[in-house]
Protein backbone atom coordinates (compact mmCIF):
# COMPACT_ATOMS: atom_id res chain seq x y z
CA UNK A 1 0.00 0.00 0.00
CA UNK A 2 2.83 2.40 0.89
CA UNK A 3 4.62 1.69 -2.40
CA UNK A 4 1.45 2.39 -4.35
CA UNK A 5 1.05 5.73 -2.58
CA UNK A 6 4.67 6.66 -3.26
CA UNK A 7 4.28 5.69 -6.91
CA UNK A 8 1.19 7.85 -7.19
CA UNK A 9 3.04 10.76 -5.58
CA UNK A 10 5.93 10.40 -8.03
CA UNK A 11 3.54 10.23 -10.96
CA UNK A 12 1.74 13.34 -9.72
CA UNK A 13 5.04 15.18 -9.34
CA UNK A 14 6.11 14.20 -12.86
CA UNK A 15 2.79 15.40 -14.25
CA UNK A 16 3.09 18.76 -12.48
CA UNK A 17 6.67 19.14 -13.77
CA UNK A 18 5.53 18.40 -17.32
CA UNK A 19 2.67 20.89 -17.02
CA UNK A 20 5.04 23.56 -15.69
CA UNK A 21 7.50 22.89 -18.51
CA UNK A 22 4.71 23.15 -21.08
CA UNK A 23 3.65 26.54 -19.69
CA UNK A 24 7.24 27.79 -19.82
CA UNK A 25 7.74 26.55 -23.38
CA UNK A 26 4.52 28.28 -24.47
CA UNK A 27 5.62 31.66 -23.09
CA UNK A 28 5.98 34.45 -25.61
CA UNK A 29 9.04 36.36 -24.46
CA UNK A 30 9.02 38.97 -27.24
CA UNK A 31 7.24 41.65 -25.19
CA UNK A 32 9.32 41.20 -22.06
CA UNK A 33 12.08 43.38 -20.73
CA UNK A 34 15.54 42.18 -21.78
CA UNK A 35 16.28 40.76 -18.32
CA UNK A 36 12.99 38.84 -18.08
CA UNK A 37 13.33 37.66 -21.67
CA UNK A 38 16.80 36.29 -21.03
CA UNK A 39 15.62 34.57 -17.82
CA UNK A 40 12.68 32.78 -19.48
CA UNK A 41 14.61 31.96 -22.65
CA UNK A 42 17.26 30.26 -20.51
CA UNK A 43 14.52 28.20 -18.86
CA UNK A 44 13.10 27.28 -22.27
CA UNK A 45 16.55 26.33 -23.52
CA UNK A 46 17.18 24.16 -20.46
CA UNK A 47 13.87 22.34 -20.98
CA UNK A 48 14.59 21.80 -24.69
CA UNK A 49 18.07 20.50 -23.88
CA UNK A 50 16.60 18.09 -21.34
CA UNK A 51 14.49 16.49 -24.06
CA UNK A 52 17.34 16.60 -26.58
CA UNK A 53 19.62 14.83 -24.09
CA UNK A 54 17.00 12.14 -23.50
CA UNK A 55 16.95 11.49 -27.24
CA UNK A 56 20.76 11.41 -27.39
CA UNK A 57 20.91 8.90 -24.53
CA UNK A 58 18.26 6.75 -26.17
CA UNK A 59 20.48 4.13 -27.81
CA UNK A 60 17.99 1.27 -27.44
CA UNK A 61 14.71 3.08 -28.10
CA UNK A 62 13.51 3.20 -24.51
CA UNK A 63 12.66 6.89 -24.28
CA UNK A 64 10.48 8.57 -26.84
CA UNK A 65 9.52 11.73 -24.92
CA UNK A 66 9.26 14.80 -27.07
CA UNK A 67 9.31 18.43 -26.00
CA UNK A 68 5.87 19.94 -25.51
CA UNK A 69 4.48 22.18 -28.22
CA UNK A 70 2.28 25.22 -27.85
CA UNK A 71 -0.93 23.22 -28.39
CA UNK A 72 -0.03 20.65 -25.71
CA UNK A 73 0.82 17.88 -28.16
CA UNK A 74 4.30 16.51 -28.75
CA UNK A 75 6.48 16.98 -31.79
Amino acid sequence: MKLRKEAMMLEDRAMRTTEREERIMEMNTSGMSPIRMKFWQRKQKKIAEKYDNEDDDDTIGVSNRQPPTTDGSTM
